[in-house]
């Protein structure tokens, strides 16, 4: 007589054990993963012993699989377009059939090593091409060599940051007692690509043209409004989600009745990331906001007042996109999609370009860390080597 709360039982066709038992009228079975028969005696036990406890305080029993879970967790946590990848590829195609009470440690460090490889020797290896989803559609991506290499830390991150986030889900619903850890931490320099002198003179002439061959009054107004954007960016450094969030009024000594508005007084409340900091923007600023104010004029017949955003669609609306598409489109067209050691360029690069060159003006790290918004740990890490040219002369006086 088996005297257990659970049986040992071998489904058709191997050799390794499962369990079954009852909670409250429902049936539980779990795979096992040994052949040996004391041990396979050891784990079911544990198991029973976490599924009795669980029930006891209210936990969900019923061992779900992730791609079962994914549709709820994204009605609660929607994935823009911009980290989709994680969400419509990696994560069903690797944990899509995993128990989510089964994911451990180790099965993440396994995930951290598929992904590594996946458009190398992996899964991608045959890929040729991807679809992107638009507002306005899907279109097709061409997988291009530059893309099959190992993820870069801040892809890592991103990867990371996004599954933690179904972690919390899980634990929140009741699925899981507690997220698995990863081994290791990400370690080395998440490279921040920047945009040389060159490049952004390349990209305001780009611009311009757009404008001038236009076909009709929404192109021409896309361009002007993505003209505003690259000098705001320029002469700020602000995270594009910041700039999404200022108003006229967050723009204090700049008049928007006057023509003769000097940079030197002209500061910006940016708040973003849960934060919030005066910044001081660069002397370019006043050709940045007098091209907004000619943006806002034309969307919406009026000047702007101080509750009216910055950033608008030609509809008068806040806009709450950063032009991908046009920023994808230049970068593309021009050939500067990625930087000169392969690092893809994104909006954020416009932040870093601001960075890197107040670091060349010879603006103290402190002082542009706090500008930034940012610490002088982060910039001595991932912006401070890109200015080493600089000091060229110095070094080799030694």
């Amino acid at each position: 007589m088996n005297d257990e709360p659970f049986s040992l039982y071998m489904q058709a066709g191997t050799k390794k054990y499962s369990a079954s038992f009852t909670i409250e009228g429902k049936r539980i079975r779990r795979s096992l993963g040994v052949e040996d028969k004391d041990i396979a005696r050891r784990k079911a036990n544990a198991i029973y012993n976490e599924m009795t406890y669980r029930n006891k305080i209210g936990i969900n029993i019923e061992s779900k699989i992730v791609n079962q879970l994914l549709p709820l967790f994204f009605n609660d946590v929607p994935y823009t377009r911009h980290n989709s990848h994680v969400w419509t590829r990696y994560v069903p195609e690797f944990f899509g059939k995993l128990h989510v009470d089964q994911i451990t440690s180790k099965t993440l460090s396994d995930y951290e090593k598929w992904r590594n490889s996946y458009w190398i020797t992996g899964p991608g290896k045959n890929i040729k091409s991807i679809e992107i989803k638009y507002k306005t559609g899907t279109r097709l991506r061409r997988v291009s060599d530059v893309f099959r290499k190992e993820p870069s830390v801040g892809s890592r991150n991103i990867d990371r940051k996004q599954i933690s986030k179904f972690f919390t889900w899980l634990i929140k619903n009741g699925y899981i007692l507690k997220r698995p850890e990863y081994h290791s931490k990400l370690d080395g320099i998440c490279s921040r690509p920047d945009f040389n002198e060159y490049e952004i003179r390349e990209i305001s002439e780009y611009i311009q043209t757009k404008i001038d061959t236009s076909e009709n009054k929404k192109s021409a107004f896309k361009w002007k409004a993505y003209h505003a954007f690259h000098l705001f960016m320029c002469s700020t450094g602000c995270r594009p989600t910041e700039v999404g969030n200022i108003k006229w009024s967050d723009i204090r000594g700049y008049k928007i009745d006057s023509n003769s508005n000097d940079c030197r007084k002209i500061s910006i409340f940016v708040h973003g990331k849960s934060k919030q900091r005066v910044l001081i923007p660069s002397s370019d600023i006043i050709i940045a906001l007098n091209k907004s104010k000619e943006v806002f004029e034309e969307a919406y017949g009026r000047e702007p007042t101080r509750n009216d955003y910055l950033l608008i669609t030609i509809h008068g609306k806040k806009r709450t996109t950063f032009f991908f598409e046009e920023f994808n489109e230049i970068t593309n067209d021009l050939n500067i999609k990625y930087d000169n050691v392969g690092n893809k360029r994104t909006s954020y690069s416009y932040r870093h370009t601001a960075i890197t060159r107040a670091l060349r003006a010879g603006i103290p790290i402190h002082i542009v860390a706090k500008n930034m918004g940012t610490s002088v740990q982060m910039i001595q890490k991932v912006y401070d080597h890109s200015v080493s040219e600089d000091y060229r002369d110095i070094l080799q006086s030694v």
